[in-house]
């Protein structure tokens, strides 16, 4: 059985994507996610990095999106920077108990740590197994993304693999990961081609990348990809040419 490719950008709601980059000038702002929704079948959350949305703003969300859209939700920083996924029980329920506001739709969170913090086995190993607790009651996938070298190593993936958690596949100015595959799905986020956020992809990697993905998919394992390079709409035109070149 052949996986699906769920491909989208990290987030929706850049200014500069109102200025004739993407959006129809004059389009209002409350209007750009169901916009969005004619183009991609997906979008990770982002904002929810900085502050977490109520129940109600996430269920505007989902009345706002047809009824195959799915988003992926970026857990807070108050959880992965200054917590650094200790003692997750009291914020690790708010938030799940928020993003609920989704329902069905939302399908992944993504843990983003930060770059400087060492890989930490027993407290990862304590926090992956309470959120798999909780998650008896919400069925949702989870992908870690690793920015300290420490962290890529084989005991960190034997805890992933254990927890079904996927390894996120990011590319990271010195640590530009796409290996190895530890959950029943992928999760691939783009940042920019030569620097970060900035720069776009060209065609040729693209089409290499379309090449990759078909494989993972070919495992049976669904595959998301988002695109977190926003200056001057780049995210929207490579997330529309993989598109493209998937297809073919």
């Amino acid at each position: 059985m052949v996986g699906k490719a769920i491909i989208g950008t990290s987030g929706w709601n850049y200014k500069h994507w109102g200025e004739g980059v993407f959006y129809p000038p004059r389009m209002k702002q409350a209007e750009w996610l169901s916009y969005y929704a004619n183009f991609f079948e997906s979008v990770e959350i982002n904002n929810t990095f900085y502050h977490l949305p109520s129940p109600e703003v996430f269920a505007r969300w989902y009345k706002e999106t047809p009824a195959q859209f799915v988003f992926s939700v970026k857990a807070n920083r108050f959880l992965t920077h200054l917590k650094k996924l200790a003692n997750p029980e009291k914020y690790v329920d708010k938030f799940l108990k928020n993003i609920s506001g989704l329902q069905e739709k939302v399908k992944v969170v993504l843990f983003q740590l930060p770059p400087f913090w060492k890989f930490p086995k027993a407290r990862l190993e304590a926090f992956l197994g309470y959120l798999s607790q909780k998650n008896d009651n919400f069925n949702l996938r989870f992908a870690l993304e690793i920015r300290h070298k420490s962290w890529h190593c084989a005991e960190c993936w034997k805890i992933l693999e254990k927890y079904n958690v996927s390894l996120v596949f990011a590319d990271w100015p010195g640590l530009d990961i796409d290996r190895p595959a530890t959950a029943d799905f992928i999760f691939v986020r783009r940042h920019g081609y030569q620097s970060l956020y900035a720069t776009s992809y060209p065609d040729d990697y693209l089409k290499k990348f379309a090449s990759k993905i078909k494989k993972w998919l070919s495992t049976g394992r669904d595959v998301y990809v988002y695109f977190n390079n926003d200056a001057c709409g780049y995210a929207i035109q490579n997330a529309l040419s993989l598109k493209t070149y998937l297809n073919n």
